[in-house]
Order: structure tokens, then sequence, then C-alpha cells
């Protein structure tokens, strides 16, 4: 449990404001880091994953752990910085999740505190709440496995640099110099998603920076792959439980 005396230093606010797209290249902090957006979309980038992030979730990034951002479109963002001590027993890899319920109205109180320069008044209680619920809630799957076979990472940097191309699950694996019952095997053992649902995850959240930079839905469709919007539109919702239109 942490003592009244620890929490003067526990947690830190900071806000982020950018009128358009900005990229912070790739950095860590000796704090661990609470990351989440009220409006636009923010994506990051570790050593083995590729993350969304649009409003109302977050991303948990353990202390020392590099990552890269880019923001998409209008974006207003907040960050809460954990003391370094009180993140060792919180996951040591990154987690995404909703931000709802008992974190929100928590988060709310710490945000009212730093505005007023009384953050040293956060309870123990209302710190241990915060990271309770960072080990507990549910993580999400606004994620994108990177693989660490250097095959595969060579094959998913080209799908990546253009998430429309159409080739047959063969062509992919000969371009990879894999036989395909090869890729198939490798593939979900390095990412946990199989090749196909992995291609479409990547065109979904592709899609989902189009979409917060202000595209059309009809023309994230064409751009991300898909030959109308209504098939588009069939799998985002599939992925994210709402429409384009609905989630941005």
């Amino acid at each position: 449990m942490i003592s009244q005396s620890d929490t003067d230093k526990a947690l830190r606010w900071a806000d982020f404001v950018a009128p358009q797209g900005k990229t912070t290249p790739v950095h860590h902090h000796t704090d661990g880091q609470l990351l989440g957006t009220h409006r636009g979309l923010l994506t990051l980038d570790f050593e083995h994953s590729h993350r969304a992030i649009p409003a109302t979730y977050a991303v948990w990034v353990p202390s020392g752990y590099p990552h890269g951002m880019r923001s998409h479109g209008a974006f207003d963002g907040w960050s809460l910085y954990v003391r370094e001590d009180l993140t060792r027993g919180l996951p040591q890899t990154p987690k995404t999740f909703h931000v709802e319920g008992l974190l929100r109205e928590a988060l709310k109180r710490v945000k009212s505190l730093d505005e007023r320069g009384a953050a040293e008044q956060a309870s123990g209680a209302l710190t241990q709440v915060i990271l309770d619920e960072i080990l507990t809630l549910p993580a999400t799957a606004l994620e994108l496995p990177i693989p660490k076979d250097p095959r595969l990472i060579s094959l998913v940097r080209r799908l990546l640099s253009d998430v429309s191309v159409q080739l047959r699950e063969e062509q992919w694996a000969e371009n990879a110099g894999l036989s395909v019952r090869t890729l198939v095997r490798l593939f979900p053992a390095q990412t946990g998603l199989t090749f196909t649902a992995w291609r479409q995850r990547a065109r979904m959240m592709r899609a989902m920076e189009l979409l917060a930079e202000g595209m059309a839905v009809q023309n994230v469709a064409l751009e991300v792959g898909y030959d109308n919007a209504s098939a588009f539109i069939a799998v985002f919702r599939k992925l994210t439980g709402k429409t384009p239109g609905h989630y941005f």
C-alpha cells in the first residue's frame, strides 16, 4: 500500500494538443507512462507491436520501454507519468485498454488536483486505484503484433507500406522465401494471429489513421484495399464494435 508521504511525486499529469499530425521519435522514460486521447488518434510503435489509441482508450508504457508516437489529424491527448518504483507490480510490456468507470473518474481527479497545483494532495488510495486499474483492466485488440523472424519482418514491412496490395498467400510466402506451410505455421506462432487475420487488422488500423485525418469512408475503403464501402464497414464494425462514422 502507498503511504501518504509517498504520494507527492507518485503521479504527474500532462496535456498534449496538436492541431495536426505530429511524429515523436523513439524514446523512453524513467517513469511509467499512461497515454490517452480526448480527440483524434494516437499510434505507438514498439519493437514488437504497433498500437492504435483512439479516443476513450489508453496505452500503458512500462518504465524504460522504448516507443515512438504519431498523432493523426487534430489531436487532444493526455499523459500520466507514474513514478518508477511504483511500476514494478504493473505490466512490464505495453497494454492497451478502454478508459471507463473507476479509472476514468480517478484520472479526472488527478487532473483536477494538478490544475489547482494540489497534486501532492492525491491520496495513496487514489494512486492505488489507478495502479490497480492499469493492472486488471482487460486488454483490447487494437494491437498489431510484429514477428521476430527476419523473413516475416521483411514481409510485414512490405505489407504495412501498402495494405491495399492484393496477393495470394502463396505469393506472399514466395516473396518471403518461405513455403506456404511454413508461413501458415510460423505467423500465428510469432504473432498470435493467422496471416489472414493479421492482414485484416493491419488494414483496419491504417483505416483508423486515415479516418482520423478526415478522409471520407468511401475513399478510406478503397485506400486500404476494399472494393466497396459496405464490405469495409462490416469488417470495421466486427473489429471495433462500431461503424467508422460512429467510431470517430
